[in-house]
């Protein structure tokens, strides 16, 4: 949105160098860059043109993953052994047939053989020229059993074809990701966290590729490849039914399985998919990073469900009954009742049979999904508030939900009205799909808060998401130089403010089964020296995230957080202005960094959306857009430049 605000000025191109100027920063990130930005907008794709491979791509979540991007004008190249030639071919016909913006070309691939992978990648290369994305998806499970019942070979040809072909895919890809400054996405799984009872050979690989992931991001952070991992929980896929349908008794054990996320439902692959595309697309500042999108299956004890319907059902109890058929069509998801299908009418789309999936998620429903595909916007007329919206990363959520077609109430105190003011009149004056509105607000005063829920259900009857961002950071000193006022305020404003619009929030986003997205830091995981009570406060922050995931999911509520690194913004740029050497802080700020470089509010405004729009299975999630700080030891950056730099 920086770029879009830049080209209002007179001279565009000198608005943005003497932006570039003042922040010291000299590099724009991917997809905030004019070419990615002006795609987007003007065809409504938020990955044309991209070249992908995913492996093992024709069933389950590789299948909704290689639909997906192929959706978002990617040219997707994807690949599975020969015994899945058939589905493979099918799949190219159906999306042949109706037509997309994207290209599909399947491929038979063993990821265990060397020359196999080879030849994948030279295929590509030979069809489309570069490399952007690669995803590693091929997988097989082993039958449940105790250590002592598996065989060597049984254990051996799980790692072969789980860790192995993840291994091998990212060694002969990266040569062409480095060219293209692309990025790997991992299919691990939830249980290399949880672990699982007699899952030795699974759970040891997914642990693998989780540990993988991290050492590559490191390794390649040089060359700016991104490389992230994502750790979907019980989702219902052919693979998830075969495992489940070893069981004594297979329906006890599938509705075990929903009783085990909060959302009480399992994910479906189309979810995985819109995490996968946002990896790829989106999370230009995320590198290292394992998302989990499990429904909030590892939080708390035991069965999780509050439920009596899965989040998102429809009929939820009654449709248990019935299996459903989902189609296939215009390359989303569509489900029809097995009574009302009618082949006649749908030649070419090819029909699959999955016995229990019995609910749609909220943004891949047809309504939802059609907003978008029509409008190209991603948060059409939801409803939004923002707390401390006027500067950084607040200023950059709110101009990204504007941007897609949101209705945004954003407050900060009263010495922001000026700046407040003038968000609003520039949007008034250039115009936009969505709407927004100033409000004044202390997030200390508990009446300040009633008065902004009230405001905002007055303007636009409803509230669908609640976005806490409003926080201080004070000067470093040591607990000895911390007075216990100077604590209280930290606390008062960053954790006292996000329970205060959480709790006059919340009856009105239960209504609209919405969200809540908290924005922390990347010090609550790693600490930082001099800064306890800021430290502090975003702890607090990020376990009240998972307490309210927990206690909101019976209302089919998502509770989510963000845990950005350094990244620019006017705080920061006061900071380092106040240091005895600005220019040192900064490229100190920028080596603590994989990525060598800030992160920007545009690209943590991103982060915002897709856990507003499109991360419908994930709560109690906490996203880390930290470039790769967290990673390795001491300073990260290898080279001299950013990541996203022109130079």
């Amino acid at each position: 949105m920086q770029e879009w605000v830049a080209n209002q000025q007179p001279d565009p191109e000198a608005a943005i160098q003497e932006s570039k100027d003042y922040q010291k920063i000299g590099w724009m990130s991917e997809t905030s860059g004019r070419t990615a930005r002006g795609a987007e907008m003007a065809t409504g794709l938020r990955y044309p043109g991209k070249v992908v491979i995913v492996t093992g791509g024709t069933r389950g979540i590789g299948e909704a993953i290689v639909r997906e991007f192929a959706h978002q004008g990617a040219k997707v190249v994807f690949c599975a052994p020969e015994r899945e030639e058939e589905q493979g071919k099918k799949i190219v016909q159906e999306l042949e047939f109706c037509g997309g913006p994207g290209e599909v070309y399947f491929q038979i691939c063993d990821v265990r053989c060397e020359k196999a992978i080879q030849n994948l990648v030279a295929v590509t290369i030979e069809l489309y020229g570069r490399l952007d994305c690669l995803v590693n998806n091929a997988g097989i499970a082993s039958r449940s059993k105790p250590i002592d019942n598996i065989t060597t070979e049984e254990f051996q040809n799980v790692m072969d074809t789980n860790v192995v072909g993840c291994f091998l895919a990212s060694k002969y890809a990266l040569p062409y990701l480095r060219k293209t400054k692309g990025n790997i996405i991992n299919i691990a799984s939830l249980l290399h966290i949880t672990g699982a009872k007699h899952t030795v050979p699974y759970v040891s690989s997914k642990g693998a590729i989780s540990a993988m992931t991290k050492s590559l991001a490191i390794d390649e952070s040089k060359y700016c490849v991104r490389v992230n991992s994502i750790s979907p929980g019980m989702i219902w896929t052919q693979l998830q039914e075969w495992v489940l349908n070893q069981q004594p008794d297979p329906e006890a054990a599938i509705q075990e399985s929903k009783e085990y996320q909060l959302l009480g439902r399992m994910g479906t692959p189309a979810e995985i998919a819109k995490v996968a595309l946002f990896l790829a697309a989106d999370a230009t500042f995320c590198t290292g990073l394992d998302l989990v999108a499990s429904g909030g299956a590892e939080l708390g004890f035991g069965r999780k469900s509050q439920v009596a319907s899965g989040c998102g059902s429809k009929n939820y109890s009654q449709q248990l009954i019935q299996p459903m058929r989902i189609m296939h069509w215009k390359l989303f998801w569509c489900p029809i009742p097995t009574t009302s299908f009618n082949p006649e009418l749908c030649q070419g789309i090819v029909p699959m049979t999955f016995p229990d999936i019995v609910w749609m998620q909220e943004t891949s429903s047809k309504t939802a999904r059609g907003a978008e595909m029509a409008t190209g916007l991603r948060y059409p007329d939801k409803v939004v508030i923002v707390t401390g919206g006027t500067r950084g990363i607040g200023e950059g959520i709110v101009r990204e939900f504007v941007h897609q077609g949101a209705k945004v109430v954003f407050c900060a105190p009263e010495c922001e009205e000026e700046q407040g003011k003038k968000i609003v009149q520039e949007f008034d004056f250039c115009g936009g799909p969505g709407e927004v509105y100033f409000q004044i607000c202390n997030v200390r005063c508990e009446k300040a808060i009633q008065n902004l829920v009230a405001v905002t259900i007055e303007l636009y009857g409803r509230l669908d998401c609640l976005v806490n961002n409003a926080g201080v950071h004070p000067s470093y000193k040591t607990i000895d130089n911390t007075t216990t006022e100077e604590f209280h305020e930290v606390m008062d404003i960053n954790v006292v403010g996000y329970f205060l619009t959480s709790k006059y929030a919340l009856p009105y986003l239960r209504k609209t089964k919405g969200n809540i997205v908290n924005i922390s830091s990347i010090v609550n995981i790693i600490g930082d020296r001099q800064s306890l009570a800021y430290v502090s406060s975003k702890g607090a922050i990020s376990t009240m995230t998972k307490a309210l995931a927990i206690d909101e999911s019976k209302y089919c509520v998502r509770v989510n957080s963000i845990s950005p690194s350094n990244t620019w913004t006017p705080a920061w740029a006061r900071e380092a202005n106040e240091s005895p050497n600005p220019e040192a802080t900064i490229q100190q700020g920028k080596d603590a960094q994989l990525m060598g470089r800030f992160g920007t509010p545009a690209e943590i405004a991103k982060a915002a959306l897709f856990l507003a729009a499109d991360a419908t299975f994930c709560t109690g999630f906490d996203l880390v857009a930290s470039g790769g700080a967290e990673l390795g030891f001491a300073h990260k950056s290898p080279f001299t430049p950013g990541c996203g730099s022109k130079n």
